[in-house]
C-alpha cells in the first residue's frame, strides 16, 4: 500500500493473494504538501478508526495480518489509530517498521488525535489532544491451534487462519518480525473503549519478535476516578522470555536500546505466570 487512509482492503487483498503463496504489503510515507491559506504542512497518514460505544463489532477498528503476509511500514510513514489494535498473530505473519535514525524518518504509531504526526487527521470536529489509552496496541500471538481438539476464538480471526483458511499450526513469525526506530504512542486503551481489554502496547503471548531503538511513551488509560488500567509499555507471558545465561531477560525477545517515557505502569512485565512448559505450545491467551 502507498498512500491511503485506510489499511483494511490492502490487508483484505492479501488475504486473497496469500492463498497462492507469501504476500509483503509496503506502507510508504505520503509526500508532504503546504496548505497555501495557512502554510501549514501537512502528511497524509494511515488509519485504524472506530467511534466510541460498547459494540464487539462497529466499535472496534482492529486489523489483524494476514496468513503467510508481511506488512512492512518504511521510514517515515505512519499508522494512527482510535479505538483499534493491531494483531499479528495468524500462521506465518509478521510485521516489520523499518525506520531510520534520522527523526523524519521514524515510524511512527500514535493517536488519530496526535496533530504532531502528519497534522491533524481527525477532521474539524475531532479531538485535539490525544490522550493515554486512546488505542490499544500491537499484540503478537503464536500458539499452535491445531492439536487436539483446539479451535479457540481471538479478536477480529475469530480462529487463526493457517493454510487455505484453515486451523493455524502456529502464529507470528518471529524471525521475519522487526520493529527498529518507531515511537508508539498514546496506546494501552480497552478495545472497544471502557468495554474490552487492554494491552500494552507492545503485548506478547508466546513471541519473540526483535525490538531495538523504540519509545514508548504515555501508554496506559485512566479506568475512571483516581485509578489507571495496570498495562505496561511491554508486557507478554512467561513463554515469551526463554531463559538464557543471565536470566529470562538477557534471551527473546531481543530488546535493545528501548525507552518507556511517562507510563501508568512502566513495563517491561510479564501478564501472567505459569510453570514451565512445552514453549512451542503455550497455555493460549
Amino acid at each position: 500500500m502507498a498512500t491511503a487512509t485506510s489499511t483494511g482492503p490492502r490487508l483484505y487483498a492479501a488475504q486473497q493473494l496469500a492463498t497462492r503463496g507469501p504476500v509483503v504489503v509496503v506502507a510508504l510515507p505520503a509526500t508532504p504538501s503546504r496548505d497555501p491559506i495557512t502554510g501549514q504542512i501537512t502528511q497524509q497518514t494511515f488509519v485504524l478508526q472506530a467511534p466510541s460505544g460498547s459494540s464487539t463489532t462497529i466499535n472496534d477498528g482492529s486489523a489483524s495480518v494476514p496468513f503467510d503476509t508481511m506488512l512492512v511500514f518504511q521510514a517515515g510513514s505512519a499508522l494512527k489509530l482510535q479505538n483499534a489494535s493491531l494483531y499479528v498473530q495468524n500462521q506465518g505473519s509478521s510485521l516489520q517498521l523499518n525506520g531510520g535514525a534520522n527523526p523524519n524518518d521514524q515510524v511512527n504509531f500514535t493517536s488519530w488525535a496526535d496533530s504532531s504526526v502528519g497534522g491533524k487527521t481527525n477532521g474539524v470536529n475531532g479531538k485535539s489532544t490525544p490522550s493515554p489509552g486512546d488505542w490499544g496496541g500491537i499484540v503478537f500471538r503464536n500458539f499452535d491451534n491445531v492439536s487436539g481438539t483446539r479451535n479457540l476464538q481471538f479478536p477480529i480471526d475469530g480462529g487463526l487462519q493457517g493454510v487455505a483458511g484453515g486451523k493455524a499450526i502456529s502464529g507470528a513469525d518471529d524471525a521475519l518480525t522487526l520493529i527498529n526506530f518507531a515511537n508508539i504512542k498514546f496506546s494501552g486503551g480497552a478495545v472497544p473503549q471502557t468495554q474490552g481489554t487492554a494491552n500494552s502496547a507492545l503485548t506478547f503471548f508466546n513471541s519473540r519478535p526483535t525490538i531495538s531503538n523504540v519509545n514508548v511513551s504515555n501508554s496506559g488509560a485512566t479506568t475512571g476516578g483516581n485509578g489507571t488500567n495496570l498495562v505496561a509499555a511491554i508486557s507478554g507471558d512467561l513463554d515469551s522470555f526463554r531463559e538464557g545465561r543471565y536470566g529470562a531477560w538477557a534471551a527473546d525477545p531481543a530488546y535493545h536500546r528501548c525507552s518507556e517515557q511517562p507510563q501508568r505502569h512502566p513495563g517491561p512485565s510479564q501478564r501472567r505466570r505459569r510453570g514451565r512448559g512445552d514453549r512451542r505450545d503455550p497455555l493460549p491467551q
